[in-house]
């Protein structure tokens, strides 16, 4: 692992998820230094996401961290673990680098599930008395224009479809949920695909680009609806031909994907066996 200074280590300066109180970049820089194991390539622990955060979003000076990239021998191979949308954003065309990706499509070599912590509390026991939900934004965050396609498309008896939600609202109808339709945000996929495995719903994704992590491992349609955007009007024939015994092969297979490849640990050692192999 290559000793960088506590400015390339920025942490979050805010909960994303609620209550996500560590992001799997900064867990697993903590993660890889208490293993013996070496890797194949060097790790290179930049936490990307935390940085771009608290430079206004990208938008700040990032030169800094630029003199630092140019500066790493360029004879070794590194590896690094990216969770921003928008990706890297300094240039590191130089290296000899795999990116690990959690949530964005620009530069990536592994595709990572976008993981979060459970909040505590979780009750996956509730009465499930809604049939489908789906709430774009929380916390002032920007609405997917699938959203009111969304509401206007679904019957309204049937689906509880919204807007805005505040966080306590959102979590008390996820758990009662069979299905909760996850529309992406400004990458490929979101971090609700997570949190409905976390709470024992079915994910509905609704994408425009598959974005599959561990596609060779995971059969992911088996606990995940997979609906492209552009047959977002099938929704209802989809999920109303979903049988109660497949619903409950789905649950339980969800539970799978996330306690083998979303939890934090696992995720990591997931991570060590690929650059060993």
């Amino acid at each position: 692992m290559i000793e960088t200074d506590d400015f390339l280590r920025k942490k979050m300066p805010f909960d994303y998820p609620q209550n996500n109180n560590i992001i799997f970049e900064e867990y697993f820089y903590e993660f890889y230094k208490n293993i013996e194991i070496k890797t194949q390539r060097t790790y290179l622990p930049i936490f990307w996401t935390g940085i771009y955060c608290s430079r206004n979003f990208g938008q700040g000076d990032i030169s800094d961290f630029q003199e630092f990239i140019e500066s790493l021998d360029k004879t070794k191979n590194y590896f690094t673990l990216v969770q921003y949308d928008d990706g890297i954003l300094n240039d590191v065309s130089g290296l000899d680098i795999l990116v690990f990706s959690l949530a964005q499509d620009k530069i990536y070599d592994y595709i990572l599930p976008t993981t979060c912590k459970p909040r505590p509390n979780i009750n996956k026991d509730r009465n499930r008395d809604i049939f489908c939900s789906s709430f774009g934004k929380y916390k002032g965050l920007v609405n997917h224009p699938l959203q009111d396609k969304l509401i206007n498309t679904l019957p309204k008896n049937k689906y509880l479809i919204g807007k805005e939600i505040n966080i306590n609202s959102y979590y008390d109808i996820l758990e009662r949920s069979i299905f909760f339709i996850c529309v992406n945000g400004r990458s490929p996929t979101t971090f609700k695909i997570c949190e409905c495995f976390q709470t024992g719903t079915i994910p509905v994704f609704l994408y425009d680009k598959k974005w599959i992590p561990f596609e060779d491992e995971i059969e992911f349609e088996r606990g995940c609806v997979m609906v492209r955007e552009t047959e977002m009007y099938r929704i209802d024939e989809i999920l109303s031909n979903i049988s109660p015994l497949e619903i409950k092969d789905m649950i339980e297979y969800g539970e799978y994907i996330y306690d083998n490849y979303y939890e934090y640990d696992m995720l990591s050692e997931k991570i060590i066996n690929i650059l060993n192999v």
